[in-house]
């Protein structure tokens, strides 16, 4: 369901954006697309929602022939099976809701059915997370309680810090603050702790928290997630008006920057708190930190990396406006790119910078790189973001066009 589910987020910014003479026929088109992605949302969680929702979808499809006999929506989902996909969609979710009939079941089906701990402990994650998003707050509790007991089980001591380190943000998601920093000052890896630590205090932050926010910041060890910290708080300050106060939370994250090792981890860094900046409206201060972080980037010496970052800095540099100096960092980029020996890496490199054209605005540009891509699930990777892309920019024919190439 991948390309309808791009076509349709594709037709609801053409719908949003500018009308046509078959205004109603894509207005239901959108509505039964939506219903579409919100079932298949569901699948996992509530079956039965999911079908009605499926059913609700067909109702949209016959009511679009019959109405609308001949609009170019009408002959569209005709030649693209519509139908058969939505009555596929609902048979394999019948079928399966025979074993899981409810969320409770699916839960019981997942510690029954996974052996691995570290997996079984994602799913019961996963789950508890869409019982939260669906207002169950108490069963999605109970869910990441179940998880963080089976994590426990976890041999390998990474895993396990992965683990608990997702199950701490998932418990701040779902609003139990203290139960998350409680899980996450007990992870021993230091990398996940200060991961945890950090989506925990800007969870606060995004709630309008921000003293608890700050508190809990302090404890972050990891130079570089303590900046990513301070520089998300910054921005939440900076969106309900707090200007100052996000500038110099702002200031204290290059501090903290400034004290990484790495060439590539303080670079991005730096590169992160520019867009900041820009998005504050101090484009000098922008500017002045990513040249910063454009001579550190120099002195990478991996291909792969220093062609991420590059081309990382290249899209803040055309956020900033400075759109020349953007396109010659993605040559640069590019150029490294096609250096690298190791042909997943070499693909995902390719996918990125060709994203970064098409939001340059390089099209043309992004879509000959994308076809160049050896890989063909790579290739439609990078395609399927093109064709976004162009919706975004208001190019509807040509996201359609490309979405159905596809």
């Amino acid at each position: 369901m991948k390309n309808l589910m791009i076509i349709s987020t594709i037709a609801l910014l053409i719908f949003t954006g500018c009308a046509t003479n078959e205004e109603k026929a894509n207005a239901d088109f959108v509505e039964m697309s939506m219903l579409i992605q919100d079932a298949e949302k569901l699948e996992p969680y509530d079956f039965s929602i999911a079908l009605e929702k499926y059913e609700t979808a067909i109702e949209l499809y016959n009511a679009i022939l019959k109405k609308y006999t001949g609009t170019t929506v009408a002959v569209k989902i005709i030649s693209e099976n519509m139908l058969d996909r939505i009555q596929s969609s609902i048979h394999n979710l019948t079928k399966f809701s025979n074993s899981v009939s409810s969320i409770i079941g699916c839960a019981q089906f997942v510690t029954q059915t996974i052996e691995d701990s570290y997996d079984k402990s994602r799913a019961l994650r996963r789950i508890a997370l869409a019982y939260s998003e669906v207002g169950e707050k108490e069963l999605a509790f109970d869910l990441l309680e179940k998880a963080s007991e089976i994590a426990k089980f976890i041999e390998d001591s990474y895993d396990k810090s992965r683990a608990f380190r997702s199950i701490a943000v998932a418990y701040s998601e779902t609003g139990e603050f203290e139960k998350a920093i409680g899980l996450a000052k007990s992870i021993e890896d230091l990398s996940s702790k200060s991961w945890a630590l950090a989506s925990i205090a800007v969870a606060y932050s995004e709630t309008g928290e921000f003293e608890k926010a700050l508190e809990l910041a302090k404890f972050i060890e990891s130079p570089f997630t303590k900046s990513s910290a301070f520089r998300s708080i910054a921005l939440a300050y900076s969106e309900v008006g707090e200007k100052e106060l996000a500038f110099d939370l702002l200031e204290k994250a290059i501090g903290f920057a400034e004290s990484i090792e790495s060439p590539f981890t303080k670079s991005s860094a730096l590169g992160s708190i520019a867009l900041a900046y820009s998005e504050a409206g101090e484009k000098e201060l922008a500017l002045d930190l990513l040249e910063k972080a454009l001579g550190l980037a120099e002195s990478i010496e991996f291909p792969f990396t220093k062609s991420m970052v590059l081309m990382d800095i290249a899209v803040a540099y055309s956020e900033t406006g400075e759109k020349e100096l953007a396109l010659d960092l993605l040559e640069k980029a590019l150029e490294l790119a096609e250096s690298i020996e190791s042909p997943d890496s070499k693909s995902m490199a390719l996918i990125e910078i060709a994203v970064a054209y098409s939001e340059s605005g390089e099209f043309e540009k992004a879509l000959e790189l994308a076809e160049s891509i050896e890989s063909p699930d790579s290739k439609s990777m990078a395609l399927i973001e093109i064709a976004v892309a162009y919706s975004e920019s208001g190019e509807f024919e040509k996201a359609l066009e490309l979405a159905e190439s596809i």
